[in-house]
């Protein structure tokens, strides 16, 4: 349906009054002439009055049909495109330009992220000067919500580059509908994108039909890519001079095979292990690379395979601590505890400290890994308050209780810990029956597990209520189905609790059996809590640490190995952990370190997004069936590839404008009434 940009102008076609006004009323006066014959002038009197008339008439529409053009062609007629609103006020029109490491792809014209540079001015281009106009990147800048003037806009245009980031097209549609409704008039959106189906999620988008969506869909030639998608230890524990089994994890996100593809683990620089690998198309591959690390202390890793022509990929960096020793702190009401003192007390790797009951220092409680409470029969509250903190921060807690009978003060600590708490007194004799020997902690202990296997045995046991958590594990069940040993998650730790006393012989004396023994060292091995072994840039913007920091080892900085810059991250310390958030101030794949003053305090690694990894894409075509099923309105799909894409934009930014073409016809009505003018004579 035609509209007009100037309807007003419209009110001007009542002037076609005047030219028939003219037409109608002939003012001019003829003179008589007398004449003796007036049978030919009769004839020739009629004979010029019907042409006369036709003359007039033929003048009179062409010079009406001239007037009504000119006003037309005044008036700016136009057919919009398709639901697109088309103004005369100002708009708003906002520009997104995907410039993540996909649009490094290149196709016949180029590299896509320059095309789509490219594209987004001749956006610009199609609008009047005094439009506003948004740039949008993966960056997500604060300033990229500002409206700028388009000479503004074309600036910041040029200063797109490639960036680590990724984001949905329902984050960007978000992002734009933000800056948009600052604006009241006309607005309009772009993407340009090419639309990977891993970020690509108009099904969740939340339209705004006030805003003119526009989809411009950029292509790359088709190329095959092997990428390292994730890394892992199925083991929590790190130990130096401890065989390790490091999983890769690598797919291949094409249709071909890819043969002999190595893949190689550096440890601290030094090539630990290697792997050749063959992968079949769309298929998902865990390789596990086997090595050995002869030193504590921070450990820097590297996992590289070759692959073109897609590269960002081929590098996945991690970064853990192996730790020097292993600290346990023993709380104890009277007696230390002999199982614990044989377990731990001539062990090299661990630190084992006995402390009594009313003489405990809450602040060496951050240094620990471990915390075992041996036989107490009184907890203050603000011992227990320290202990649920220890363990909602990642400690491990380690539960004996008294042979007494008086289980009320370790109750209200595990009640408060949301695990199971201590009942009746069974003093039926009895031996565990089993073991959970599939669970983490007995992972590569036992080769074969016999099957007349020999078992704890105890003379009585207090009986527990089951938990209410999901996270409750029994580790060593008795013959009468009553936990011997259980493990329960509570926060971001761990808490272990016994049957039975640690020296009571009347129980059965804890550390008399190497299944016992077995089961408390291994906890004390996996109370160290490890921090994570890697970061995603963009997606993980916190990193939290293992301990609260003090600030008595000096400033935090972060600073990449072989480089010479570094930055302050902002520190939040709450509870017995300290978090820092880096704000986007790393955008690089690589290991990073992370001081206290001039010492190293503890490894880092980033890593790339993997969704950029996934090539496959969706074309305009598929965009265009996608939206019209979902029920996107005021929408429009483009191929960024045509070459009429400019006149595309124009169109849709004017619609079909037809003020040209009525000046044409003006101007041919005007040659017509003079050639009829002259041949009429």
């Amino acid at each position: 349906m035609m509209k007009f940009l100037n309807p007003s102008l419209l009110y001007a076609l009542f002037a076609l009054a005047i030219p028939i006004i003219i037409h109608l009323f002939n003012f001019q006066r003829f003179k008589k002439v007398y004449f003796t014959q007036v049978r030919f002038l009769r004839n020739l009197q009629q004979q010029t009055r019907s042409h006369s008339r036709l003359k007039h008439l033929l003048v009179l529409t062409t010079r009406l049909l001239a007037l009504a053009f000119l006003i037309l062609a005044f008036a700016q007629p136009f057919i919009p495109e398709g639901d697109h609103p088309t103004d005369a006020g100002k708009k708003a029109i906002s520009v997104y330009i995907d410039n993540s490491f996909s649009m490094d792809a290149t196709n016949e014209e180029g590299r896509l992220l320059e095309l789509a540079k490219m594209k987004a001015r001749e956006v610009a281009d199609a609008y009047a000067p005094t439009d506003i106009f948004q740039l949008i990147t993966n960056d997500f800048l604060g300033k990229q919500q500002r409206l700028l003037s388009k000479e503004d806009f074309l600036e910041a245009l040029g200063e797109v580059e490639t960036s680590p980031d990724t984001r949905s097209i329902s984050e960007v549609y978000k992002r734009q509908q933000d800056a948009l409704s600052q604006h009241q008039g006309t607005r309009i959106a772009y993407i340009l994108s090419d639309y990977q189906k891993s970020i690509t999620d108009l099904d969740v988008i939340s339209q705004d039909t006030t805003i003119t969506l526009n989809l411009v869909a950029m292509h790359a030639e088709k190329a095959s890519n092997v990428y390292i998608d994730s890394v892992w230890f199925e083991n929590p524990v790190r130990m130096s001079d401890t065989p390790e089994q490091l999983t890769v994890r690598i797919k291949n996100a094409s249709d071909e095979e890819h043969e002999n593809i190595p893949v190689k683990l550096m440890i601290n620089g030094h090539q630990k292990a290697m792997a050749s690998i063959r992968t079949t198309p769309g298929s998902t591959q865990d390789v596990v690379l086997t090595y050995t690390t002869e030193e504590s202390g921070i450990q820097y890793g590297e996992i590289a395979l070759v692959d073109y022509p897609i590269v960002y990929d081929d590098h996945y960096f991690f970064a853990y601590s192996i730790a020097d020793s292993l600290s346990i702190l023993c709380i104890n009401q009277n007696e230390e505890s002999e199982a614990v003192n044989a377990l731990f007390g001539d062990d090299a790797y661990v630190r084992l400290r006995n402390v009594s009951a009313g003489s405990i220092d809450f602040s060496a409680f951050s240094g620990q890994h471990m915390i075992v409470l041996n036989e107490l029969t009184e907890i203050a509250t603000g011992l227990q308050d320290e202990l649920a903190k220890f363990v909602n921060e990642g400690g491990s807690l380690w539960v004996f209780p008294n042979a007494l009978n008086e289980q009320e003060p370790i109750n209200s600590l595990l009640s408060q810990l949301g695990t199971g708490l201590y009942t009746s007194l069974d003093t039926q004799r009895t031996k565990v029956s089993s073991f959970f020997k599939e669970h983490l902690l007995y992972e590569h202990i036992f080769e074969k597990v016999p099957e007349n296997m020999d078992f704890p045995v105890t003379g009585k046991h207090y009986v527990m209520t089951s938990s209410q958590s999901t996270s409750e594990e029994v580790l060593l069940r008795l013959q009468d189905n009553h936990p011997f040993i259980s493990r329960y998650k509570s926060g971001r730790g761990f808490v272990y609790t016994s049957a039975v006393p640690s020296n009571d012989k009347s129980f059965y004396p804890f550390g008399n059996h190497s299944l016992n023994v077995l089961t408390l060292y291994q906890a004390a091995l996996h109370s160290q809590s490890a921090n994570d072994l890697f970061t995603i840039i963009g997606a993980d913007d916190a990193i939290t640490l293992g301990k609260l920091y003090t600030g008595s080892e000096g400033v935090l900085t972060i600073k990449k190995l072989g480089s010479e810059g570094s930055f302050i991250p902002e520190q939040r310390s709450g509870g017995l952990k300290t978090i820092l958030y880096t704000h986007g101030q790393v955008n690089e794949a690589g290991l990073y370190v992370l001081k206290a003053g001039s010492s190293d305090l503890l490894g880092l690694a980033f890593n790339y997004e993997r969704k950029e990894s996934e090539t496959a894409t969706y074309t305009a075509e598929d965009l265009k069936t996608i939206t019209r099923k979902l029920g996107i309105s005021s929408s429009s799909v483009m191929d960024g590839g045509i070459s009429e894409f400019a006149l595309a934009i124009t169109r849709q930014a004017e619609g079909t404008r037809l003020w040209r073409i009525c000046i044409w016809l003006a101007l041919l009505m005007l040659a017509t009434e003079t050639a009829f003018i002259r041949l009429l004579k």
